[in-house]
């Protein structure tokens, strides 16, 4: 009965609360803590899982197919009514906890990794977890064709159309692929941003790539790099192996680097798709890959 504002407003309160009670709970059991003591952490992870696995047979008594279980959520497949509401009324009365349906997917894909899937909503957005495409960091290039992949996914209706949908993303990576070895693209599409979070010269233990990057910009154009800014670098095959945007050619670009990543991220993604490796000694390209 709420109005837009006010159902954002509260969203944005729980989340921000989840994010306290999290913390708190990780270093309830970190002996760097002051108040660190373990039984409190052992008891509250006790009694999560001795909720979360009653609740899986509660299912099962019900006959609900539960797909998948994360921490405090399940995943039933098409459910009834009846089923939805018994449950909902059995979690109450045990232990005192509501339990209400977050989202409806038209379809999910779970990969063998934990908290590792993509769904469909009903709406057709397209619900992400744990998949890499989706960060700030990843590269322009391949981060659209991660989002150009999720596209071709929420056209998806039944089985066929997953299959047809699973060659398209095929092509998406081999296209990219492609650009990348050719180095026929923009080399702004491949940069990756990071926020400086302190002073460079504050890095004494490791030197991570952005920092690199930073330093070399200060060397060459002589002006200050202040914490707080975003640092726009390039992996390249020069001896730093990274170089900030502003100072980078096109034929410095490591292409072997930017094919790892697109690996990493597609990896992941082609196996929450059920394509496999075939090859299980590693490959080369994404077209072995695949």
């Amino acid at each position: 009965e709420l109005d837009t504002d006010k159902k954002q407003f509260y969203d944005v309160v729980q989340n921000s609360l989840k994010v306290i009670l999290n913390a708190s709970y990780g270093v309830i059991g970190s002996e760097a803590f002051p108040f660190y003591y373990l039984p409190a952490a052992e008891s509250i992870t006790m009694i999560g899982r001795d909720i979360i696995l009653k609740t899986i047979e509660k299912c099962e008594q019900l006959d609900l197919t539960l797909l998948y279980g994360d921490t405090d959520s399940v995943f039933l497949f098409d459910p009834d009514e009846a089923q939805l509401k018994e449950l909902m009324n059995w979690t109450q009365k045990q232990f005192n906890l509501e339990l209400e349906v977050d989202k409806i997917y038209r379809y999910v894909a779970f990969s063998q990794r934990k908290k590792n899937y993509f769904g469909i909503l009903e709406s057709g957005f397209p619900d992400v977890k744990g998949l890499v495409g989706k960060r700030k960091s990843t590269p322009a290039l391949i981060k659209n064709a991660f989002y150009d992949s999720l596209d071709v996914l929420k056209s998806v209706y039944n089985e066929q159309d997953f299959e047809e949908a699973k060659e398209k993303v095929k092509e998406i990576i081999s296209a990219t692929e492609k650009k990348i070895i050719s180095k026929d693209l923009d080399i702004n599409d491949l940069t990756i941003s990071t926020t400086l979070s302190k002073s460079l010269k504050a890095y004494t233990k490791t030197t991570p790539p952005h920092v690199k990057a930073g330093l070399l910009l200060e060397q060459t154009l002589q002006r200050q790099i202040q914490p707080g800014e975003t640092i726009r670098y390039v992996k390249t095959n020069t001896k730093l192996g990274v170089k900030p945007i502003e100072l980078t050619k096109k034929e410095e670009l490591d292409t072997s680097e930017y094919l790892k990543v697109l690996m990493s991220v597609f990896g992941q993604f082609l196996d929450v798709l059920g394509v496999e490796d075939q090859s299980r000694g590693g490959y080369s390209s994404l077209d072995s890959f695949m």
